[in-house]
């Protein structure tokens, strides 16, 4: 009896240690995992003094969520590692580039728009303009803000390592200053408007209804068709051209 109380003792102990060891072990595997990605791997090489946890998620997929954060304890990525399959599942990253960093980056992606072909098929010399580059924590990539007034553009830029900036390419343009095209149907309705309306004529007939209203729609050729209506009745339409601003058509409705 004394000796079977012993035994279940010394498992009592051994147990949870095994337990509690098995887990230490299978943190440790997920961080190296994580830590390995190539998401992670490239900038915790220039993170000093960076942390990192894991924990077992017990979901039915055997998840290990692994949490980085920098040496000020500030979130700097996740991840979800299935240690089985040594595998990162999902993850995301959210680390800043230091200012000697970004003026690495500066440096070399400054020189590779300076010589991409496609950028040079859409201006003679990229290196001319004021050129600002962030990282793109929303997509995982370099950008490149070019200041060129309204013609201004932004260059998402692919690396194959974004910490060393090797293989760069254009993986698309953004022209903040173009607008959707809601936005500029808006504002040509509102340009053929206002220029129907600065016909005297039209003026005229339409300033004699105390609630009228007005419409364009579009025609072919760049042309508008306006017309103005006080409740249901038409009181004018007019077709304007806008490349040159000019009344092409008028037909006004007699008052009733």
């Amino acid at each position: 009896m004394f000796r079977t109380t012993i035994t279940i003792l010394v498992l009592l102990i051994i147990i949870p240690f095994a337990a509690a060891q098995d887990e230490d072990d299978g943190e440790a595997q997920a961080i190296a995992i994580a830590a390995a990605h190539p998401a992670f791997a490239g900038w915790l090489e220039i993170t000093e003094g960076w942390n990192a946890a894991a924990y077992y998620a017990e979901t039915a997929y055997e998840i290990w969520r692994v949490q980085f954060w920098d040496a000020d304890w500030n979130e700097i990525g996740w991840a979800d590692v299935n240690l089985e399959r040594a595998r990162v599942l999902s993850w995301d990253t959210s680390f800043v580039p230091s200012e000697d960093h970004l003026d690495q980056a500066y440096r070399a992606l400054r020189a590779f728009l300076a010589t991409s072909a496609e950028m040079l098929e859409l201006m003679e010399s990229p290196d001319q303009y004021e050129i600002y580059i962030d990282y793109n924590r929303d997509v995982d990539m370099w950008g490149a803000y070019l200041d060129r007034g309204y013609d201004s553009l932004y260059v998402y830029i692919d690396c194959e390592d974004d910490v060393k900036f090797t293989n760069p390419r254009i993986d698309r343009l953004y022209f903040p200053n173009v607008a959707s095209y809601s936005e500029w149907e808006t504002s040509q309705k509102a340009a053929a408007v206002a220029a129907a309306f600065a016909d005297t004529n039209v003026a005229d007939t339409v300033s004699q209804a105390e609630n009228w209203w007005a419409d364009a729609e579009r025609q072919a050729g760049g042309r508008w068709q306006v017309t103005f209506y006080d409740g249901e009745r038409v009181l004018a339409r007019v077709l304007v051209s806008l490349k040159p601003t000019t009344i092409m058509e008028m037909e006004l409705e007699a008052a009733s």
